[in-house]
């Protein structure tokens, strides 16, 4: 599945960030999500040097985990990220 499917899936918001000041450093993250690792929820983003290179890096950083939106409010929302998410 590739990840604009998955976005639409899960009705999350896909954020790749330039930051301009930071010497062509790029993030990626969906929007509020945390990432569910042995009982913690950790907001995670990930970094490269282009767009396509922060999101394949936040994609191998996902693949296979439980991602949480809302964790804290009665709407806590869970999904389980493919272990084939893939950009294209």
């Amino acid at each position: 599945m590739n990840v604009t499917d998955y976005a639409d899936v899960i009705n999350g918001e896909l954020n790749i960030t330039n930051h301009h000041n930071q010497n062509k450093r790029w993030s990626a993250d969906f929007d509020g999500a945390e990432i569910e690792q042995r009982g913690h929820l950790l907001t995670h983003y990930c970094n490269g040097n282009t767009p396509r290179g922060a999101l394949e890096n936040y994609l191998e950083e996902i693949r296979g985990k439980t991602i949480v939106f809302d964790a804290a409010s009665g709407n806590r929302l869970e999904y389980l990220v493919p272990n084939n998410l893939t950009i294209d």
